[in-house]
């Protein structure tokens, strides 16, 4: 049975005629009132009922009479010809042996009024993991360092009721859900392999124990990996994205080290008296263009190398690009010194 023969076989049952308007709707734990308009709602209308484990969907017929509706209930498996679930179902609801991820919690992170949270980066990030695993959009109708408040993204659309406000609490700066309904009053919810709001924040803290124990992480690889993990599926910028912020994590961002470098350079100077360390910007915009390193005991080592000098190079492969030299040269044992290094932007 598809979409189209429900619909005969409701014209048939109520005796409607070809220019009778109806519509029908259905309900589901998750949302009082969801439209079954085509063969996608008809299929999502079965998902709904094993994700919920209903035995029944109970839907109405609405009858349109002009501006007045008059409604009657049918059940969808009344119909005379057997209805087979698995037909209409993704291959992760179907029955038989299904595939546990990691992701099947983020639904339960979000409960109730009340509820408590380490910090309100610690609520952000289990917002977007509850919407996600939930299968709906969120807007932020407010957002600051105190309170966070998001509506269901179909609020103006469809005036659906979800929202969940929060702040943080002055006497030990946790977070705290103030009002929570989780009662959803649009067209209804859909979970896809792919979310809008699925975005590298969420990826890095997925990814970020496995990135610290290889940092040669491929982002083919952690979209493979995410996938076989939790069920869904990024694309090759979210991947490279989420693994960035796991390094910037780790060690700091790029930005950051080079701003940094004057710092270095008196560390460098008090630390090891001898040492070079020649660093030179742009004197109009102050940005950064080379950067020379020697430290007094390479230098010294000179003093006694043979006379031969070995130079190597390389293309830095960051965002700032850039150019990367070292230089060495061979000890009386015939051993390499230690190099010095010039970088240049």
């Amino acid at each position: 049975m598809n979409y189209s023969d429900l619909i005969q076989s409701i014209r048939k049952r109520f005796k409607f005629s070809s220019n009778d308007s109806f519509h029908l709707e259905y309900s589901s734990p998750a949302c009082s009132s969801v439209y079954l308009d085509n063969e996608s709602d008809f299929k999502m209308l079965f998902c709904c009922a094993k994700i919920y484990h209903m035995d029944n969907v109970l839907v109405t017929v609405v009858k349109d009479v002009g501006k007045s509706c008059s409604s009657t209930s049918v059940v969808v498996d009344d119909c005379a010809e057997m209805i087979d679930e698995n037909d209409y179902l993704g291959d992760a609801f179907k029955d038989g042996p299904q595939k546990f991820f990691l992701s099947d919690e983020w639904g339960s992170y979000l409960s109730h009024a009340g509820q408590k949270f380490e910090s309100i980066a610690d609520f952000r990030d289990k917002l977007r993991k509850f919407a996600v695993q939930s299968g709906f959009h969120y807007v932020l109708s407010r957002n600051d360092s105190i309170y966070v408040n998001a509506v269901c993204a179909n609020r103006d659309v469809d005036h659906c009721g979800w929202e969940v406000l929060g702040s943080v609490a002055s006497i030990n700066q946790c977070f705290y859900i103030t009002r929570f309904n989780n009662v959803h009053t649009c067209r209804g919810m859909i979970r896809n392999r792919s979310h809008r709001q699925l975005g590298s924040k969420i990826v890095r803290t997925c990814i970020e124990s496995t990135v610290c124990l290889n940092l040669g992480l491929k982002p083919r690889e952690i979209m493979s990996n995410f996938k076989s993990t939790y069920g869904y599926e990024i694309s090759y910028k979210v991947a490279s994205r989420a693994k960035k912020r796991c390094v910037e994590k780790m060690y700091g961002s790029e930005c950051d080290s080079f701003s940094m470098l004057s710092w270095f350079r008196e560390a460098v100077l008090e630390t090891n008296p001898g040492s070079s360390v020649v660093l030179e910007v742009d004197e109009s915009t102050e940005r950064f263009k080379r950067v020379f390193v020697a430290y007094a005991g390479q230098i010294q080592g000179f003093k006694f190398s043979l006379p031969v000098l070995y130079v190597d190079g390389a293309f830095g492969k960051s965002k700032y690009k850039g150019q990367i030299l070292a230089a060495t040269g061979r000890n009386g044992n015939k051993g390499l010194l230690p190099p010095v290094e010039a970088y240049w932007a």
